[in-house]
């Protein structure tokens, strides 16, 4: 996938849609598309992504941002099953 600034607007958006429907803080369940509790992370996770990782190092940054940004235990981590996510994120990166 070219994550360059033509489509940056779409990729922002697929991105958005992309964490809200994981949405590891259940910060709203009912209406996925009006949340922004994701929005402050839509621009590092493409700039990451544009190094092609794989999905142990897309996994491994989901850690880092679920513990070290967000504030989650290990637990709350585990139980957000950041390993389907980062298989999610590398097939948008194939698409």
């Amino acid at each position: 996938m070219n994550l360059n600034l033509r489509n940056s607007d779409q990729k922002l958006q697929e991105m958005k849609a992309l964490w809200n429907e994981w949405d590891p803080c259940r910060a709203s369940p009912e209406d996925k598309n009006a949340l922004d509790e994701y929005d402050y992370y839509l621009i590092p996770t493409i700039k990451f992504l544009r190094k092609v990782p794989t999905i142990v190092e897309i996994e491994n940054y989901l850690i880092f941002v679920l513990t070290k940004r967000i504030g989650f235990n290990k637990r709350l981590t585990s139980l957000s099953n950041p390993h389907e996510f980062a298989i999610k994120l590398q097939n948008w990166l194939k698409n």
